[in-house]
């Protein structure tokens, strides 16, 4: 058998490699990833339009020779197989490249190390296709004044030591867009909002961290905590297979968030799409807001987080299935039945403690609904209860039995035009919008209106009755300011 050197074809593959599905805020994360397995405790990140548009990220970690430089740029590095230090977020030896070209054509880096070496090299998509026909990998090795004349290489020059990423011609990242000012404005937006869940526990200065300090154009990014004021829910944690860690959480109840805290953990539609597991390899958030399909989604499990923590090791990363852009992950099987079972668990005390809490009835059956779930026929279908106190008191109202057959009829009508099958669709995209839904100040002054209309005699009665009704049930504290 014989055996030929058959390289890839340079221009071919830098090009379609970029079509991996990132983001500019998971790129930026993914080369953030490098700053921080470089040691450093500030990042600074820049963008700008005029007169030149770039993207820079500078940090002030260890830096690299030339030598490492040209390690750094090499496609696949080091490869999967090597072992890594522990604050190594790497993976694949792929995302600085990767990320960065998925944003723009050409990616610099420049690198400088405590004893004064400075190094820079350049991928120039532009150069790379002219070249094309050769086939060729042409790093461009930068001299010392073509290093002075990239963007905020004045900067790094100041440091004792650190690592320059400039991103300069960005049309992939505007995508045929020109208005470049409003684009990165827009898109920065999302970049900080990413960054802030991304790496939460860095900017948090948690225990074996070294604290983080992360900015965008001289601003501080905040820590955003998804488990904000979260009851650690017992057992407050797990060691599972693989040294991999489960703390579990249980948010707090959404009558009983004020504004300030619903502005950080999200409206409703966020508390759906954000409950679930969040998965963090070496502390660096990689994916969230997801349940594997181990539980189905309800009002229980809106509440309820799950923190994964997974080590640094290449294991397991394989298992999880750990995907380049650092950004997906799927549990082994041996692994979804642990899961499985805990969750089950977990999701019946949850469940107990919500009656509990928001229907503050020791009984759940006392509590009254609007609407009433019929099995017919091994199917579902949805009524409104008749007996419902604020349907029996319009009902009682009417003076005509003509208008008594009438409401009856209307009622009716509502259930057999339920958009049941839209209103599914809308769930599972999540387009339905929270703002629609009845708020605890809402409640309250229908309350109010509804009370005030009945015979002070009558008023105790209703007000006892109505403690258990749908939707008053699930906001016992308004019935203390009655």
């Amino acid at each position: 058998m014989n055996y030929i050197n058959c390289p890839p074809n340079a221009y071919a593959l830098m090009d379609s490699t970029r079509s991996m599905g990132y983001t500019l805020e998971t790129a930026i994360a993914d080369v953030m990833d490098n700053s921080i397995a470089g040691k450093a405790s500030h990042i600074d990140i820049h963008y700008f339009h005029n007169p030149q548009e770039y993207i820079s990220i500078l940090d002030d970690g260890e830096g690299m020779d030339q030598e490492q430089m040209i390690a750094a740029m090499q496609y696949g590095g080091q490869g999967t197989g090597r072992k890594r230090e522990q604050h190594d977020l790497g993976r694949f030896g792929l995302g600085l490249k990767t990320a960065s070209l998925s944003q723009c054509n050409r990616l610099t880096v420049i690198s400088k190390t405590s004893n004064g070496q400075t190094a820079g090299c350049r991928w120039d998509l532009s150069y790379i296709a002219q070249t094309a026909a050769t086939g060729s990998w042409n790093l461009q090795i930068l001299s010392l004044n073509e290093i002075n004349e990239v963007p905020r290489a004045d900067k790094l020059c100041t440091m004792t030591s650190g690592t320059l990423v400039v991103w300069e011609d960005l049309e992939p990242m505007k995508q045929g867009q020109n208005d470049a000012k409003n684009i990165l404005s827009e898109k920065m937006e999302h970049v900080e909002s990413h960054i802030a869940l991304t790496f939460h526990r860095y900017l948090a200065g948690e225990a074996g961290l070294t604290p983080l300090k992360i900015r965008i154009n001289e601003h501080d990014i905040q820590p955003a905590d998804p488990f904000f004021h979260g009851d650690k829910f017992a057992p407050t944690t797990l060691l599972l297979p693989g040294k991999v860690m489960l703390t579990t959480y249980l948010m707090p109840f959404p009558s009983k968030l004020t504004e300030e805290e619903k502005n950080h953990l999200g409206r409703t539609k966020d508390m759906r799409q954000n409950q679930g597991f969040y998965v963090y390899r070496n502390k660096r958030l990689i994916q969230w807001g997801k349940w594997y399909r181990l539980l189905t989604k309800d009002k229980i499990t809106e509440i309820m987080r799950f923190q994964l923590d997974l080590p640094n090791d290449t294991y397991i990363d394989k298992e999880w299935m750990l995907d380049v852009k650092k950004s997906q992950t799927s549990p082994p099987r041996l692994m979804r039945d642990i899961l499985r079972k805990i969750c089950e668990r977990i999701h019946d005390d949850v469940k107990g403690r919500w009656i509990k809490h928001d229907g503050d009835q020791p009984d759940h059956k006392q509590e009254i609904p609007l609407w009433q779930r019929w099995p017919v026929n091994d199917k579902v279908v949805y009524k409104i209860n008749p007996d419902h106190p604020l349907i029996e008191n319009i009902r009682e109202y009417l003076p005509r039995k003509s208008m008594k057959d009438d409401f009856a009829q209307l009622l009716r009508l509502m259930e057999k035009t339920l958009p049941l099958h839209q209103l599914t669709l809308d769930c599972e995209h999540d387009c339905m919008d929270d703002d629609n839904q009845l708020t605890q100040e809402e409640a309250e002054q229908y309350l109010r209106d509804y009370l005030g209309k009945c015979e002070p005699a009558d008023r105790e009665k209703r007000k006892q009755i109505l403690r258990m009704v749908e939707p008053f049930c699930q906001y016992p504290d308004i019935f203390e300011r009655m």
